[in-house]
């Protein structure tokens, strides 16, 4: 099982050393933030790999994967670290 983790972090880091944005991001920025990394990457990235995986079994003779299977975890600390 492989788990992914979404994180702010690099986004807060130039939020807050940025020069002209010396602003702290609000927990609906964060949120923000993060919907767009899932909605611009992990969107397409998630069922590619499954579709990879999948292709990789066919070849080798297997049973594709099942449909409830869960071979991502995704988490977020997004709005959990407020100070």
């Amino acid at each position: 099982m492989v788990y992914v983790v979404l994180s702010a972090s690099p986004l807060r880091s130039h939020l807050t050393h940025h020069p002209s944005l010396q602003i702290k991001p609000t927990p609906e920025d964060e949120a923000r933030y993060g919907l767009s990394v899932v909605e611009e990457t992990l969107w397409n990235a998630v069922p590619e790999h499954y579709r990879v995986i999948d292709d990789a079994l066919k070849q080798i003779g297997a049973a594709p994967l099942p449909m409830d299977v869960q071979l991502i975890t995704l988490g977020s600390w997004m709005g959990g670290d407020r100070d």
